[in-house]
């Protein structure tokens, strides 16, 4: 019974049947009892009688299947009386040994179309069911029986198809599920046309395709839709269906299968989708791929990436990828290439290589690998990377060769340009003042590696180690024991630490020379865990030299300090004797006193000079000099000076065209004009203007620079950088002039520029003179001592006392902090007519003037105590005169000449002490331009 259950549930799964009966026939097939009866839902207790069976047992003699769409319009001699069954489907059962019987399936309320492919499986249900009723015996003595049984359960198993019956409008009348488990329950869609069922739709496009053959009345071939199975889950269904037609050729719909393509849509989609990930990962890498079929001798199929690595269309590229091949190729394809392989796009250099490669890789039915260049139509050279591998085919034929291919150009450039800056690493390493190195953390330091120039560090002797030698070199004989000590200590630190260190020691080599070398490294632990060192040594001997001269500069430095001091105040107390005794001179008609006081003059003549010769000593640096036209360095140079400089700064030449030749280095000439363009550059970072003059001047007494030395009067070329920028500030700029003293942000400047500047232009007789003021600007000048010409140059003679009548009356006002240096200047003044007014400061000059402009002439000492300097209280005075006529003196020569502090080109400027000649010619031809006769 449990076969009998299992026989009709699968059944009525199959061709959803409502109620299921096995009559088998007792007594001469007289009596039809029923047996077993399976139903469902609606069909509740029996619809049939037995003793309506008997005619529809009768009629199955003759046929195996009686199919009775609607029993109403059954002919009587077998429609079963009564009941409530619509339609039935009776099946004979033929069972070996026993009577035969009948399997009835019903259907109840709606009409049913059986089709031919429910009416087999029914067939093929009846015979497992007769089978049922066999005795094992039976089984055995009837093998045919047994046979058809196991088709019968074959065929149920695997039979999943569906059998779908359409009528004339293509709505779906009759349906067979065949042996599918999950297919969704249609009887809600009879009378429904495909494409008005709920929840299907076509898996491509629409409709319109079915509906467009369906009108035609042709064909139906692949129509793929999407639809829900009984579990709700979305599947792909797959109808074929033809027309059909009755035997008077009248059309009746269409009869079709639907099978299930679910399991097979979904590889494709899963195909689809690696293929699409295939490609895109090819894309994003840039790999092409392609195949050439070794039959044909022709690529079958090329990627885009291939195509646009050789700068043509795919199409371009399958057309001209040709071969020749062998009028007399074989069919046994294990002596290599049939053909003969088109190798246009291959470098002529690569062509022969290449052939090789691929013609080994064939007679050895192996995969090659190559890289290799190629030329496309653009002339550009490619590298390529190629990768290909045999397919054969089941007998073992060579039939295709499958490859990708790497566009590697850049990384062969970056390769190439790697090794080019190896080698200029290796080159440089080879040449600069150091050395690399790599050793063992021992008591030996055993060296790994060590660059050129290592060996010869520690001993000239010593020739760089080659071809796997190991110099042996005893560290303890050239380094101190103090020295070596310190690095055991800053080596070990550094190990326990993790950090690098770094450390300084003098080397005494066998040749007895000795230099100093400055080593800094770090740890490494190797993977087996031993430490090793690796650092790099740089000769630093003109380093510690040039702190040695340093030290000595610095010593220098600090004298000139003192004596710059010193100079001022000595200055003005020799101003004083001089003066006086200029004055006494005068006034002593004894020709013994005058003879001391002209010694006297003379004593404190020379006094000022041993002040001026201590301010211009120790000047070290070697120099080349020879004959140089400053205008010419500079045009020389206003190439680079455009490229040094951003285009917010505006450049100015005023070049003197009769300049004096001087004698100098011309290389420490082109450096200190260019750390003034630089400084200049610096000092205007939002742009502004540059001015580069070069002028004449004849000095015809010595003076003092900004420094405070001595310049010793004569003749000068000068050479002038101005800018527009932020200037110096007051406190700063006698500082200027220091070595490492910068007013640049840390690390714009080393500090030593003006300090290499002034040291050069000092020591060639020259000297360095800066005037400044914030948000002015500021200017340097470069006094160069001019070459003798041979022709002389006149100097303006002393005034004479005698001409003292030509300056009477002249207003004159003194401003002087020293007593008695202003009691001298007011008796000289006097003395030749003027009318003096003293003042013991600036700022009591200033208010003389503002109470009495009407001065002819201003004498001003530039440094004095108070508010106003001497360069402040011209300003200040010419803003109550503007044609005042000033005369400057200082015991610093011609310090704060600044543009806009109110100095005039025609302004002039005394060196104190003053000669009382040189007072009077300077008095004498300032009036001259301020108007007095």
């Amino acid at each position: 019974m449990e076969a009998l259950a299992f026989y009709c549930s699968t059944l009525a799964d199959a061709i959803h049947v409502d109620r299921i009966t096995v009559w088998p026939c007792k007594t001469q097939a007289q009596h039809l009892l029923p047996l077993f009866e399976w139903g469902a839902g609606r069909a509740q207790g029996r619809t049939i009688d037995a003793s309506a069976l008997p005619p529809l047992l009768k009629a199955l003699e003759d046929q195996a299947v009686i199919a009775i769409d609607d029993v109403s319009e059954a002919p009587e001699q077998i429609s079963p009386a009564g009941g409530a069954a619509r339609s039935i489907l009776a099946c004979r059962l033929a069972s070996v040994g026993q009577s035969p019987g009948i399997l009835v399936l019903e259907r109840i309320g709606r009409q049913h179309l059986w089709s031919a492919e429910e009416q087999t499986v029914a067939e093929c249900i009846a015979s497992l069911v007769s089978a049922c009723f066999d005795t094992p015996r039976d089984q055995v003595s009837h093998p045919k029986a047994d046979v058809a049984q196991r088709r019968s359960s074959y065929f149920d198993q695997h039979v999943v198809d569906q059998y779908w019956e359409m009528d004339t409008d293509f709505r779906l009348q009759k349906y067979h599920l065949g042996g599918a488990k999950t297919s969704r329950d249609l009887e809600p869609l009879i009378g429904l046309k495909l494409w008005e069922m709920p929840q299907v739709d076509p898996a491509r496009g629409s409709w319109g395709e079915l509906q467009g053959v369906v009108a035609e009345r042709g064909d139906i071939d692949d129509c793929t839709f999407a639809s829900v199975d009984s579990t709700g889950q979305r599947v792909f269904l797959e109808l074929s269906a033809k027309p059909s037609y009755s035997d008077d050729g009248a059309f009746l719909g269409y009869c079709g299968i639907i099978r299930d393509i679910t399991n097979r849509v979904m590889r494709e989609q899963d195909l689809k989708s690696s293929e699409q990930k295939y490609l895109n990962a090819a894309r994003l890498a840039n790999v092409a791929s392609w195949i050439w079929d070794e039959v044909e001798a022709r690529i079958s199929y090329c990627s885009p990436e291939l195509a646009n690595i050789y700068g043509i269309s795919p199409e371009e590229l399958m057309s001209r990828t040709v071969a020749n091949k062998h009028v007399d190729a074989a069919q046994d394809d294990s002596n290599g290439l049939q053909y003969d392989k088109d190798l246009s796009w291959i470098h002529p250099d690569d062509r022969d290589r290449y052939r090789a490669v691929v013609e080994g890789a064939s007679r050895n039915r192996t995969g090659y690998n190559i890289v290799t260049r190629i030329i496309r139509d653009d002339g550009d050279v490619r590298v390529l990377h190629e990768i290909g591998e045999p397919v054969f085919d089941i007998t073992g034929k060579l039939i295709e060769t499958t490859g990708v291919l790497l566009d590697v150009t850049e990384q062969e450039n970056r390769k190439s340009e790697l090794e080019l800056k190896r080698a200029q690493l290796e080159n440089l390493m080879d040449n600069i003042p150091g050395a690399i190195y790599r050793v063992k953390n021992d008591e030996n330091w055993t060296p790994i590696y060590k660059s050129a120039g290592f060996n010869t560090f520690f001993d000239p002797k010593l020739r760089d180690d080659q071809d796997g030698e190991r110099h042996t070199i005893n560290f303890g004989s050239v380094i101190s024991e103090t020295d070596m000590k310190k690095m055991n200590e800053a080596v070990d630190k550094a190990i326990a630490d993790g950090s690098d260190f770094s450390f300084e020691y003098a080397v005494k080599r066998s040749d007895g020379s000795e230099i100093w070398l400055s080593e800094r490294g770090r740890p490494i632990v190797t993977e087996d865990g031993e430490i090793e060192l690796e650092g790099v040594l740089i000769d630093v001997t003109e380093k510690h030299e040039a702190q040695t001269a340093l030290a000595q500069a610095q010593k220098m430095e600090a004298i000139g300090k003192l004596t710059g001091g010193v100079a001022h105040d000595f200055n003005n107390l020799l101003a004083v004797i001089l003066g006086n005794l200029e004055l006494l001179q005068e006034e002593l008609t004894s020709v013994d006193q005058l003879a001391f006081v002209r010694k006297s003059i003379a004593a404190t003549r020379r006094g000022a000079d041993l002040t001026q010769n201590m301010l211009s000593f120790a000047r070290q640096a070697r120099l080349e000099p020879t004959t140089l036209h400053l205008n010419a360095v500079i045009e020389d140079t206003q190439n680079w000076i455009s490229r040094t400089l951003p285009e917010n700064i505006e450049i100015h030449m005023a070049l003197s065209s009769d300049l004096w030749e001087v004698s100098a280095d011309r290389s420490s000439t082109e450096s200190a004009f260019l750390n003034l363009i630089l400084n200049a550059r610096d000092a205007m970072p939002h742009g502004g203007k540059m001015t580069i003059e070069t002028c004449n001047i004849e000095r015809d007494q010595d003076f003092r620079d900004s420094s405070g030395e001595l310049v010793r009067q004569g003749r000068y070329a000068v050479l002038s950088v101005t800018d527009t920028g932020c200037g110096i500030p007051k406190n700063e700029i006698g500082k200027i002039f220091e070595p490492f003293y910068t007013t640049k942000e840390a690390g714009r400047g080393s500090g030593l520029g003006l300090s290499m500047i002034q040291g050069f232009v000092k020591q060639t007789g020259g000297s360095v003179q800066v005037y400044s003021e914030p948000g002015i600007g500021t200017t340097f000048r470069i006094y160069f001592k001019a070459l003798e010409t041979g022709d002389g140059s006149s100097t303006a003679q002393p005034a004479r006392a005698e001409e003292a009548l030509q300056n009477v009356g002249a207003k004159v006002l003194v401003a002087e902090d020293e007593p008695e240096v202003l009691e001298i200047i007011q008796k000289t003044l006097e003395g030749i007519g003027c009318i003096v007014t003293p003042a013991n400061s600036g700022d009591d000059a200033l208010e003389i003037l503002q109470q009495d402009p009407d001065f002819d002439l201003l004498v001003t000492d530039i440094v004095m105590p108070g508010a106003l300097m001497g360069t402040h209280l011209a300003k200040a005075a010419r803003a109550l005169r503007p044609e005042l006529a000033v005369i400057f003196m200082s015991g610093y020569a011609n310090e704060a000449q600044v543009h806009g502090n109110g100095l005039r080109p025609e302004d002039l400027r005394l060196s104190k002490p003053i000669p009382k000649n040189d007072l009077i010619a300077a008095v004498k031809h300032a009036l001259k331009r301020g108007g007095q006769p």
